[in-house]
């Protein structure tokens, strides 16, 4: 899940115009996900960003994840971004997201909410 996405500069690298995109990854599942790899891509991605894909050895049952992902893009708003996940047990999953201009109150909202980026925290499910 993409919770929100906006556009930004890479200066210190020297790559210009960049996605930031916060990616939230949950495991539904009742065991461990194991080497869960997650990856940030542009359709017009000029060049590789450092921050553009994390690895997580163990996700556990019913926790999920946020991280912030960074991938380089071509200059203007025309952007879209597909952040895609897979494990062990898993076929890759991919979610894609255009407009990433700003993070609009909502996907602020939903970020603050996801708690520490980089830290597994339990979900509950409703029934």
């Amino acid at each position: 899940m993409i919770l929100g996405c906006d556009t930004g500069l890479d200066i210190t690298r020297g790559l210009g115009e960049v996605k930031n995109a916060w990616v939230t990854v949950q495991n539904f599942g009742t065991a461990n996900a194991h080497n869960v790899h997650i990856d940030l891509s542009a359709n017009d991605e000029e060049a590789s960003h450092p921050d553009k894909s994390v690895n997580i050895g163990i996700l556990p049952p019913q926790n999920q994840i946020t991280f912030k992902l960074t991938v380089d893009s071509g200059l203007g708003f025309g952007s879209e971004i597909t952040a895609t996940a897979d494990s062990d047990e898993t076929d890759p999953i991919s979610i894609s997201k255009t407009q990433c201009r700003y993070l609009d109150a909502n996907a602020r909202e939903l970020i603050a909410n996801a708690g520490a980026l980089g830290v597994t925290v339990a979900i509950q499910l409703l029934k």
